[in-house]
């Protein structure tokens, strides 16, 4: 894996902005997360997969899942833009702030997403779990 060559395609996509750190996060499942920063101190998360030879485009579908949850939901990370090959989302920085008891903010998003009820069992796409797809046809 030559992942100078990825630099290069994440700033293209990111319309030439020069990418001046980065750090591998992990491999997983043959997918490739980085954090990244680029000239003007924008950190971002980048997902890429390292062989493409799959049938199932983990990549495309974590950027449906994002699409879709950042339609319904205000607590997921924004995605930046995507193709095919690249996911590129909001990096959040960890501030250490832990609070001491369990506060409204984090069970009010909890209880909205664990609310959404549907006639059917299923989703419009599928999903996936790591890079393996999940299929998630609507049944009774």
């Amino acid at each position: 894996m030559n992942i100078e060559n990825h630099i290069k395609q994440i700033e293209n996509l990111l319309n030439k902005e020069k990418v001046i750190k980065y750090y591998l996060l992990q491999i997983s499942f043959d997918i490739v997360c980085i954090k990244f920063e680029l000239s003007n101190a924008t950190k971002y998360i980048a997902k890429f997969s390292i062989n493409k030879k799959k049938i199932f485009n983990a990549i495309k579908s974590e950027a449906k899942n994002l699409l879709y949850l950042n339609e319904n939901f205000y607590f997921f990370p924004k995605l930046i833009i995507f193709n095919n090959d690249y996911l590129i989302i909001e990096y959040f920085e960890n501030d250490n702030n832990k609070p001491k008891e369990t506060n409204s903010d984090f069970l009010e998003p909890i209880i909205k997403i664990h609310s959404v009820s549907n006639n059917l069992f299923g989703f419009r796409f599928n999903t996936q779990i790591g890079a393996l797809e999940q299929i998630n046809d609507f049944e009774n």
